[in-house]
């Protein structure tokens, strides 16, 4: 039999019929339309013209350069680039259009710099009432803090989050020193997952209504999503949350992390009392049962200590395989670039590698694993304005007619 020449079928992909106008800068933005670009989204960045680097200027090789670069190689895969000077009367002219014909629109600006550009939700759900058009800012479009300007830092100081989280070392006037994480929590969950979240529920609301409607995100508020479980433990206790005074963030000892033989950190998470039991009879010391459940501080103490004796003993990769033998919540703590070589990340193909300008490059895959439309990475990151020509051109301009957009400087 001759061999099979046709293409095996790829999967359609949930959300391909979503158009989306990204004006968006910083990461929450490009990692929430990332999100939807995974999926199938024709995402559109709209860069700044003013920007647009010329072909033949220098690339800066300096590390903070190169880590930004391979940052937004993976937030602007499968999307395409517009470069619009939104200053000028041409170029909003022609945003206007695209947002005629769009379903979607994320910015990222201070509140009130889209009005004063004159491409706000008033001005373009009044051309196109179908548009579902998502603010993301630190504070949000109003309250007192709304024209604040801050970072992931400040969002969580100002939500309890960060003085929650760190050691039991004491600070200036006896505070524990908070422990900064990685901009994880209010860019990334609390910003750019909450936006991708409301725009698509959003979405199933237009099904129903025919309308589209305006998003106010803020990362704080975020943050305050997040810290659902933890704020429901103050309501119900009444007192202030500490860190290592939560159960969940190093209060009790059988959920903390222990320093084993080899100077490596291990992670043990025994908090149901079946789970502390199994890990108990592994090592042999089913007389520190009682202690599992005592709040007294001496006797979180005595667990404590025996517990570190007890991770001591052993290398981390020791106690990974005996532990996992049976049903015990344990992990050795690893760095993130041992996470990226570690076989069940590896196994969940949750490190790609996809076309660079340079070659391969590895990337963070994706997340969600959906049976019948998975996600995929079909488009390497654009260079700003990239596809400026092609996006006009759908739009009925000509040759002629970019060039003289380009030479009056609303286009790149």
């Amino acid at each position: 039999m001759p061999p099979d020449t046709h293409p095996t079928p790829q999967p359609p992909l949930a959300l391909q019929a979503l158009k989306v106008l990204d004006l968006t800068r910083l990461a929450p933005g490009p990692y929430c339309t990332m999100l939807l670009a995974d999926m199938g989204a024709d995402v559109l960045v709209v860069d700044d013209a003013r920007d647009v680097r010329l072909p033949d200027a220098p690339v800066a090789q300096d590390e903070t350069s190169r880590r930004r670069a391979a940052s937004d190689a993976t937030l602007r895969r499968n999307k395409r680039s517009l470069a619009l000077n939104l200053k000028t009367h041409a170029a909003r002219e022609l945003f206007y259009r695209l947002a005629d014909q769009a379903d979607i629109v994320l910015e990222g600006f201070r509140p009130g710099v889209v009005a004063r550009l004159g491409v706000d939700y008033d001005t373009l759900a009044a051309r196109n009432p179908r548009l579902i058009y998502c603010s993301l800012s630190g504070y949000g479009q109003d309250g007192p803090y709304a024209a604040h300007v801050g970072h992931d830092i400040n969002y969580l100081a100002t939500t309890g989050a960060l003085a929650a989280s760190g050691s039991d070392a004491p600070g200036p006037n006896g505070l524990a020193r908070p422990a900064i994480p990685l901009n994880v929590l209010a860019d990334f969950a609390g910003g750019g997952l909450m936006a991708a979240f409301s725009i698509l529920t959003a979405v199933v609301a237009r099904q129903q209504t025919g309308q589209g409607q305006n998003i106010d995100i803020a990362m704080s508020d975020g943050v305050l999503s997040l810290l659902t479980a933890p704020m429901a433990a103050h309501f119900a206790i009444g007192t202030d949350l500490a860190p290592r005074t939560y159960v969940l963030n190093g209060g009790a000892p059988y959920y903390d992390v222990y320093p084993t033989a080899d100077d490596r950190w291990f992670s043990l998470g025994a908090v149901e009392p079946k789970f502390f039991a199994n890990f108990c009879a592994v090592v042999g010391r089913e007389d520190l049962l009682p202690l599992q459940n005592d709040p007294a501080p001496s006797t979180r103490a005595q667990l404590h200590q025996a517990l570190t004796d007890i991770f001591r003993t052993k290398t981390a990769d020791e106690w990974f395989a005996l532990l996992t033998q049976t049903d015990v919540c344990a992990a050795p703590v690893l760095t993130p670039a041992q996470a990226a070589t570690d076989p069940h990340t590896r196994a969940r193909d949750m490190i790609l590698n996809v076309p660079g300008p340079t070659g391969p490059m590895q990337q963070i895959g994706i997340a969600p694993k959906l049976s019948a439309t998975p996600g995929s990475v079909r488009t390497a990151a654009p260079a700003p304005g990239r596809d400026t020509d092609a996006v006009l051109r759908t739009l009925g301009l000509d040759d002629a007619a970019i060039a003289a957009h380009r030479e009056s400087g609303a286009v790149a």
